[in-house]
């Protein structure tokens, strides 16, 4: 060995047990630093070895085991610092203003007031009031920092008044982040006021994010496991297999769940703490709340509660039994609500209408609805010829089927039923016991769909005059058929076809299949929008 400085002498002491001395002749000359030490390295049974002091003022040096000796080794000399403590077996330190370590093979490089407990194979680097209590441990700067008994295997990089009490985790730096002892294999990269709580879970950087236990009526169900946390502050995850990739304020109770970024989001469960909801998804925006398993949310103000639902825009709402549905919702920020409360379904909303390949669908849906009310208005369809029972221009009266009790009719209702049949006219009739107005379809001869007048839910055979039954166009009305409420003719109005011709006849089925075509369209287009 060698002893820097003046004057050093090394010698070997062969009655003690081959005990080498290192010393000096002359005091204050030795080492690297002024009254430097005497270092005793014994290896005989029962003894203490390996011990290092590095070098400086005032060093205590003690064996740590062998309280057998017969002479207590204590020397006023060497040290890199102010009173520091070395206890021998396999330990370094070195710094000021006492650092200790109690455990074997353990080292102290540098700081003051550091402390490494009884375990065996730790190392604090430099700091201030540092501590360690965990073997194998690691921490490696900063002050006020402890890793707890149950941190073994445990890194703390630097920074200050971390706690560590998980095992094999890890904090890189940052400040007062905490890992809890139910916590494994975990990671905190940077920032303050961070706590993980949960096995294979990772904060790498933020303010205030958690990642930890969620304590259900069913207990706590491996809450916590395998969790990310990107940035931010204030998120927090209670779930497990989970991530926030950064925003604020953004919680995840369920698991196999993820928002991306914003701020204010929300993802849980429904209000029953016993039904686990997996599979949601909210990309990014602000106070979005998603509870429906698989579901998917962007934008602001949204809500998801059924399963297997997509809610994107502004102020959208999908109910819990609206499942495999769709809300997409672009209106203005003062606009109402815009729900989806069917199962199956696509639910648009948006200020300025539907735009499909260019075309303005809302407005399309718009025109073809006033087009068609405008077709089957009395005004432009139908017109009246006067009061009494309709008839053709040889007098004969029509086949008729009357609306069921119980339904009340108007004139333009009466004509749009008309119009989708292609018939002549209709007669508007009002009942002499109750006042109560009704339809009077009117059908041509051998109307096939006389026929099957019985099959419709709202009307019912009135009159069947068989093969002497009018055709063709409605010349006018007359006053005397019937009897009971069909003898009182001025209870009656009738009403003709204006359009009625030779391309629109039975035969030619042209316009009804026209209007039922519009009729689908219309439904298909509601549906869209």
């Amino acid at each position: 060995g060698s002893v820097a400085g003046s004057g050093a002498v090394v010698s070997t002491d062969p009655e003690d047990d081959g005990a080498v001395h290192f010393s000096s002749s002359e005091a204050g000359d030795q080492g690297d630093g002024d009254r430097n030490l005497e270092v005793v390295l014994h290896h005989g049974p029962g003894r203490a070895d390996g011990g290092i002091v590095a070098g400086g003022t005032h060093e205590e040096i003690a064996e740590a085991l062998d309280f057998s000796s017969s002479e207590a080794v204590e020397h006023e000399q060497g040290g890199d610092g102010d009173r520091n403590l070395a206890v021998l077996h396999g330990k370094v330190l070195s710094g000021s203003n006492p650092n200790g370590a109690e455990g074997y093979h353990s080292v102290i490089a540098g700081g003051t007031i550091n402390t490494i407990g009884d375990d065996e194979s730790s190392m604090i680097g430099a700091g201030y009031k540092n501590t360690v209590f965990a073997p194998q441990a690691f921490l490696g700067a900063g002050w006020g920092s402890i890793i707890r008994q149950a941190g073994e295997n445990s890194f703390i990089g630097g920074g200050k008044q971390h706690n560590m009490y998980g095992d094999k985790c890890a904090i890189a730096g940052g400040i007062s982040n905490y890992v809890s002892s139910s916590a494994d294999k975990s990671f905190v990269g940077s920032g303050s006021k961070s706590l993980v709580q949960a096995d294979y879970a990772g904060i790498v950087a933020g303010e205030n994010n958690f990642a930890h236990l969620r304590e259900t009526a069913m207990g706590s169900l491996a809450h916590g496991h395998l969790n990310f946390v990107g940035a931010g502050a204030q998120n927090e995850l209670m779930g497990q297999h989970e991530g926030i990739v950064a925003g604020m304020k953004n919680r995840v109770l369920c698991s196999h769940d993820f928002i991306g970024a914003g701020y204010d989001n929300f993802i849980t469960n429904y209000v029953d703490d016993n039904v686990e909801v997996q599979g949601g998804f909210i990309a990014a925006g602000q106070s979005n709340f998603a509870v429906g398993e698989n579901t998917v949310v962007l934008g602001a103000y949204n809500e998801a509660w059924g399963n297997n639902t997509v809610v994107i825009g502004y102020n959208g709402y999908a109910e819990k039994f609206a499942v495999n549905s769709a809300t997409l919702t672009f209106q203005e920020t003062d606009e109402a609500e815009c729900s989806n409360t069917t199962d199956y379904s696509v639910n648009v909303c948006a200020t300025n209408g539907l735009f499909v390949e260019g075309r303005h669908v809302t407005d399309e849906i718009t025109q073809n609805k006033e087009a068609l009310a405008l077709l089957m208005s009395t005004n432009s369809f139908m017109e009246m010829t006067g009061k009494g029972y309709c008839e053709d221009l040889s007098g004969k009266y029509y086949d008729a089927a009357r609306s069921n009790t119980g339904t009340s009719w108007d004139a333009e209702d009466c004509a749009k039923e008309a119009a989708y049949w292609n018939l002549p006219g209709f007669e508007l009739g009002q009942d002499s016991t109750n006042g109560d107005t009704f339809c009077v379809l009117l059908f041509e001869k051998d109307d096939p769909n006389f026929a099957s007048i019985t099959q419709t839910t709202h009307f019912s055979k009135l009159r069947n005059v068989g093969p002497s039954a009018g055709s063709g166009q409605v010349s006018g009305s007359d006053r005397g058929y019937g009897s009971g409420t069909y003898s009182q003719p001025d209870l009656f109005t009738c009403y003709k076809n204006i359009h009625l011709n030779s391309l629109l006849s039975v035969e030619n089925k042209a316009l009804r299949e026209t209007l039922a075509a519009m009729e689908k369209r219309l439904v298909k287009l509601e549906a869209a929008r």
